[in-house]
């Protein structure tokens, strides 16, 4: 048995999604996806152990158990991997990612869910490691696919999101500023450009908001032509944690300058 044999799916999708809230049903989903993380955990484990004493021993026993093992372990490998496609399906139907992505992302879930259902009936008539191996390489070439496709759909889901915050970012913005210009009938000249400079100050956050939101939305059609997919990936998450630090940043200054305005007494030495 070559000790190369079987790709290890490790914990490669729990750092995925962005820190967005999680609603009833994807949080049920969430839940699944840790546990069957946890299962598959123990079943690799159990795997590599039974595996390391058939290479050390080649008995016929120690044989037979690694197959069962490596049964047990594919087999959990697509549990996983099918809890977290079903997850990733809870989380787009609560989005507001638009109707023709949301088709598509749901079409790349479908296709992928059907060849783990297939695979998995493949896994239960293995009866050698030659059998494994072929089985497994099925599950090598898929899951090329696979992973380009949950990464496709992470960043949508990340700027779908990212969009709705932009909304409520011009909200507020829109509402400040009205503010702003009521103040200012009842404040001295040299407080209005302190006002206008602090404004400035909220709407640049706004701008690279806006310019990361961008990033992203290139990201995602740029992403499966990337010499490197799993590190432009993850540029592309590092942004999108970085738009939602601007946003941030940005809502709170915003509260701020409206606090302040409130208080109008707050502007005077």
């Amino acid at each position: 048995m070559n000790s190369k044999w079987i790709f290890f799916v490790g914990l490669l999708f729990i750092f995925f999604l962005l820190p967005f809230p999680l609603h009833a049903s994807s949080q049920q989903m969430y839940q699944d996806y840790l546990y069957q993380t946890n299962v598959y955990r123990d079943k690799y484990n159990e795997f590599s152990i039974a595996k390391n004493e058939y290479l050390k021993f080649e008995t016929l026993t120690s044989e037979t158990t690694a197959i069962v093992k490596t049964r047990e372990m594919m087999a959990q490998r697509a549990r996983l991997l099918q809890a977290y496609l079903l997850f990733l399906k809870a989380r787009l139907n609560e989005s507001t990612v638009n109707e023709k992505d949301k088709s598509m992302f749901q079409t790349l879930i479908d296709n992928n869910i059907k060849f783990l259902e297939n695979h998995t009936s493949l896994i239960e008539s293995i009866a050698t490691i030659k059998d494994a191996e072929k089985a497994n390489q099925d599950m090598e070439r898929q899951y090329g696919a696979m992973s380009v496709a949950i990464r496709q759909i992470i960043i949508g889901l990340t700027e779908s999101r990212l969009e709705e915050l932009e909304q409520e970012y011009s909200s507020i913005m829109m509402a400040a500023q009205i503010l702003m210009e009521e103040a200012k009938q009842e404040l001295p000249t040299d407080r209005h450009i302190l006002l206008d400079r602090w404004f400035q100050r909220i709407s640049n956050k706004r701008s690279l908001f806006l310019q990361k939101l961008q990033i992203i939305q290139e990201g995602r059609k740029t992403l499966e032509n990337s010499r490197d997919i799993h590190q432009r990936f993850e540029e592309v998450v590092s942004v999108g944690i970085q738009a939602r630090q601007e946003f941030q940043e940005g809502i709170a200054n915003m509260k701020e300058l409206m606090s302040v305005m409130k208080y109008k007494d707050y502007f005077y030495e």
